[in-house]
């Protein structure tokens, strides 16, 4: 069966190659993940791409660093995804022991094809996925 695009990380299987994502949301939640953590300048061709969360991992947490974060990804979603509409994003920036997480979670819908869809990414800095 043939699908939408590779499936990242790529992955071999013996019945299609190249495993591939096999329907539209699948494929818009692996595309807004990319968006999301690829840097601004980081993209061949096309250096405002990007949100750039591991940019933003050892900042402060305050209310003005997560509205610029929460502003930065609507507006790339809105520029390089326009046919996802964002319903609720939340960003949360902690420090436990020494360690810096961020957590952002966010609804969505992609228009004409389904309602309610959900993204949920932790970033840590000990993992360079």
């Amino acid at each position: 069966m043939y699908g939408i695009a590779p499936k990242l990380p790529l992955n071999i299987n013996k019945v299609e190659g190249f495993q591939a994502t096999k329907n539209i949301k699948e494929n818009t939640q692996q595309n807004l993940k990319h968006l999301l953590l690829t840097a601004p300048g980081e993209r061949v061709m096309d250096p405002d791409f990007g949100v750039g969360l591991r940019n933003y991992l050892f900042d402060q947490g305050s209310s003005t660093t997560l509205a610029r974060l929460e502003g930065a990804i609507t507006e790339q979603v809105s520029t390089y995804m326009p046919f996802v509409q964002i319903q609720n994003v939340e960003v949360a920036m902690t420090e436990l022991q020494n360690e810096n997480l961020m957590q952002v979670n966010f609804t969505y819908s992609i228009a004409g094809i389904s309602a309610d869809e959900r993204l949920n990414l932790s970033i840590d800095p000990k993992f360079n996925r």
